[in-house]
């Protein structure tokens, strides 16, 4: 059995599909997304041995003021408000899990020495520092609360720096413990910068008090604000506890917010909504693209949903519908057993598409694939399949099987079979048949595999070829990592 790699965990990109409330994820935003969790990794190098706690405010100070009215943001232009979402901040509505290891990863600030306080607010002013080590400072004067950090704060929020700087404080004053954090935040929803708009609501939607819960329903329901912002309120506001009525209301008074109140809905305790989205899965009349965004939005849900999307992802009546349950229940928070029993739809599943869909939530979750005792019958399946995203993605599923346990039949039929399809799909593919591709081969590290990625590393193309040395490299920590 081969330990536990961080890589392995890395979830594949998810498919091309149709764009949700404008959230689809550009190159953009994955490359901010990259720089964020580097900033993560590099300043979480700097801790100290021995935790200290920060001096300032204590944690009763966080309680916001109920008598900050929310002002009116001042952006509203929906084109600026859609690519400030696309392009300046990390992923908006990301799933649970993508969500899980930012918090883990930038999240896991440097402990709040006091001792660090001068070496942070150098680098957050440093204006020749890289972008990601200024975010990563920004962060941790938040978290650290104090009255000297929180000018600093302000300082960059007045200047004329870069809008993702900007966007960047008002996403971390969402942590901040200071009293007059929730002010700050409130008065930026009157910024004439759409970015930092939309990561001041998703600062509020950090904030466990009533006043921050109180502003984001105020923005869900005022009707002259652009709806880019409502529906980044009503998203945002799923993750205040009692937040159901409010988004019950939302949902039932407009269509325009109807898929980010169906997000936040499904961030609230299931018993509360199960009977909602139910009625609108299960009903025929309702169109299809309604149906398929209520199960998208239950990837944001609680665990006690896995059950119902199970449900759906056997017997639901139409192929996106199964294909919407089955990708919900990869990214729901701990799904418990649920996962597992996708194996055994493989078999009775008619529509190549959907089987892909579960090949894929098996590839991340390839030690319930392996638990199963047909797990050579999952194989079998695979290599049965004639079109190419099915294919792909069951390649990929026997890789992840692979790395988890190195049988010597699958990895026989892996390098025979297997390995020249994905190094042909690497070589001719699009950028997302070749990402997986080389994913794949990577994963499973087996000689044939390595081979292919030798032979890739070699390639004209420059893009590929780095991208298959940058494989190799990977490989070869993994493999390490196996031997006695």
């Amino acid at each position: 059995m081969r330990p536990q790699h961080p890589q392995q965990r890395a979830r594949r990109p998810r498919r091309p599909r149709r764009p949700s409330w404008g959230r689809s994820l550009t190159p953009g935003r994955w490359l901010l997304l990259g720089l964020a969790l580097l900033a993560g990794a590099l300043l979480w190098n700097l801790r100290g041995d021995t935790p200290q706690a920060p001096p300032g405010p204590s944690a009763e100070a966080t309680a916001g003021r109920p008598d900050v009215a929310p002002p009116t943001p001042a952006t509203s232009d929906p084109e600026s408000l859609s690519a400030a979402s696309g392009d300046l901040l990390p992923p908006p509505g990301r799933p649970a899990a993508v969500a899980r290891l930012m918090a883990r990863v930038l999240g896991g600030v440097p402990d709040l020495d006091p001792s660090h306080l001068d070496a942070m607010i150098r680098r957050a002013l440093d204006p020749a520092l890289p972008l990601e080590e200024r975010v990563g400072a920004i962060r941790w004067l938040a978290r650290f609360g104090s009255d000297d950090t929180l000018e600093v704060l302000e300082r960059l929020l007045r200047s004329d720096v870069a809008s993702p700087l900007r966007a960047s404080v008002a996403l971390a004053l969402g942590d901040c413990p200071h009293p007059d954090a929730l002010r700050i935040l409130t008065g930026l929803l009157q910024d004439e910068d759409a970015s930092v708009v939309l990561a001041a609501i998703r600062g509020l939607s950090h904030r466990r008090d009533p006043a921050a819960a109180a502003t984001l329903e105020a923005l869900v329901a005022d009707a002259s604000l652009p709806d880019g912002v409502r529906a980044e309120a009503a998203s945002a506001l799923g993750r205040h506890d009692a937040a159901s009525g409010a988004l019950r209301e939302a949902l039932a008074r407009e269509g325009a917010l109807s898929g980010a109140a169906l997000e936040g809905l499904a961030r609230q305790p299931f018993a509360e909504n199960e009977a909602l989205f139910r009625e609108l899965v299960n009903d025929p009349e309702i169109p299809l693209d309604v149906r398929v965004e209520a199960l998208e939005a239950l990837g944001e849900g609680t665990p006690e949903a896995a059950e119902f999307l199970l449900e759906v992802a056997r017997s639901g009546d139409d192929p996106a519908l199964r294909s919407a349950a089955i990708e919900a229940l990869e990214f729901i928070d701990e799904p418990g057993d649920a996962v597992g029993e996708l194996a055994a739809l493989v078999a009775s599943e008619p529509d190549p598409d959907v089987r892909a869909d579960l090949y894929g939530a098996l590839a991340f979750h390839s030690d319930a694939a392996n638990a199963r005792h047909d797990a050579s019958a999952l194989v079998r399946s695979a290599l049965a399949e004639t079109t190419p995203r099915a294919q792909l993605e069951g390649y990929r599923m026997v890789a992840s099987m692979l790395y988890r346990e190195n049988e010597p039949e699958t990895a026989a039929a892996f390098d025979a079979d297997m390995v020249p399809w994905l190094q042909s799909a690497a070589e001719s593919g699009d950028r997302y048949t070749r990402q997986l591709s080389i994913d794949a081969l990577k994963l499973a590290g087996t000689p044939a595999a390595r081979e292919a990625l030798l032979d890739l590393s070699h390639s004209t193309d420059p893009a590929l070829s780095e991208s298959a040395e940058k494989a190799l490299r990977i490989a070869a920590r993994i493999r390490a990592n196996s031997l006695p």
